[in-house]
């Protein structure tokens, strides 16, 4: 029996495949090889299973999808909303875990051609320096040095920028500022060794050195910080209205401007994080989510230095944490007209993905989407 290549994409998507059903698949696509696209994907989900699962197991004659998919194209309306939510989000979640979508569908909720013009975000980063000096670091070439004073800034064969600077406690502290825009990300290295990333839209304010008791930065946005040891100076993150204070530790501070909370996330070693007249001690594996008061939780690691690893990864999220993210990453704005997308997304997805390729995803979690220059326009 000749399926419909739309049925069974839908199918894969929207649908957990039990062994039979793998047996059947793999029989499938043997018997047809003219299905390069569903092969691709049916591969790309399952890949081993296919392989392994299925080998030497007793081919079924009859398919035994003609009442999943009844179920996945024909859903009851009054009961649409409710209970096919989960299968949509399952669907949303398969594209994302591949991390791979091709194009099976002219979206006819967006325009296309335009999201196909809008990339993904990059390394680059403004930097600011104590006399108000101003250096686009995409200009900078890996190997060359800035000289400013008794500080040496050079960008390494990675492309971080690296701090030196001679330690003279005499000397007058300066500060430089290393911000972020829109689709923009960096790493730099502080004067003690410390490992930073700034995420898009964000910004660090930090010494050129640090000849004091401790070792103090400023920020606004999201950072990941590799913290050099030093149990003589204690290091403090200033941001979002809090402080983080540690020794030597690893560890994601989120504190955009847009966002309810600030979430510190710990990874590893210990830290104290302070507002006004409360503080909570983290230990790793742990969560703080700041606003009125320090809410301590087990925290999702892999979700919350996602941005870091080089990708997206959603547990449950809702359709405004999803696109905050998006307009940051994609140097782009999103407005809902009419009430807000009531799904939950999970997955995980490249971050060099073009906008295009993202905005299918949503398509099939139920979620509609215009584009109308750098705006991305979504409808219930």
């Amino acid at each position: 029996m000749k399926y419909q290549k739309e049925n069974l994409i839908k199918i894969l998507y929207a649908h957990e495949l039990n062994l039979n059903e793998k047996i059947w698949l793999k029989k499938y696509l043997e018997d047809h090889p003219e299905e390069e696209e569903l092969r691709m994907i049916a591969y790309e989900i399952y890949s081993d299973d296919i392989n392994t699962e299925a080998a030497g197991k007793k081919q079924l004659i009859e398919s035994p999808f003609d009442g999943v998919y009844k179920n996945i194209a024909e859903p009851r309306a009054d009961h649409r909303f409710n209970r096919n939510i989960r299968r949509l989000s399952a669907a949303a979640a398969c594209l994302l875990i591949a991390g791979l979508l091709s194009v099976y569908h002219h979206a006819k909720t967006a325009d296309r051609h335009v999201a196909q013009l809008i990339q993904p975000g990059k390394n680059q980063a403004l930097l600011t320096l104590s006399n108000g000096k101003k250096i686009a670091l995409a200009d900078v070439k890996n190997g060359e040095k800035i000289n400013y004073g008794k500080i040496s800034i050079s960008k390494n064969s990675d492309g971080q920028i690296v701090y030196r600077a001679a330690i003279n406690t005499n000397d007058k502290v300066e500060y430089n500022t290393i911000s972020t825009p829109k689709a923009g990300q960096y790493q730099v290295i502080l004067a003690d060794g410390t490992h930073v990333w700034l995420n898009a839209m964000s910004s660090i304010r930090f010494p050129t050195s640090f000849p004091g008791k401790d070792r103090q930065v400023e920020i606004k946005g999201e950072a990941y910080f590799e913290v050099a040891k030093d149990k003589h100076k204690p290091f403090k993150v200033l941001g979002g209205n809090q402080t983080v204070e540690v020794l030597g530790t690893h560890f994601n501070v989120n504190a955009y401007q847009d966002e309810e909370t600030v979430k510190t996330t710990l990874l590893e070693g210990s830290v104290k994080i302070t507002k006004g007249n409360m503080t909570a001690m983290l230990s790793p594996g742990q969560q703080a989510t700041t606003g009125d008061v320090i809410q301590v939780d087990k925290a999702d690691i892999a979700s919350a230095i996602s941005w870091k690893e080089g990708y997206f990864l959603f547990r449950d999220a809702d359709i405004e944490t999803v696109m905050k993210q998006v307009e940051r990453w994609y140097d782009v704005s999103v407005k809902y007209t009419g009430a807000k997308p009531e799904v939950e997304l999970n997955g995980k997805i490249s971050r060099q993905m073009n906008l295009s390729k993202l905005l299918d995803m949503l398509s099939y979690s139920g979620v509609h989407c215009r584009v109308e220059g750098h705006t991305i326009m979504i409808t219930n």
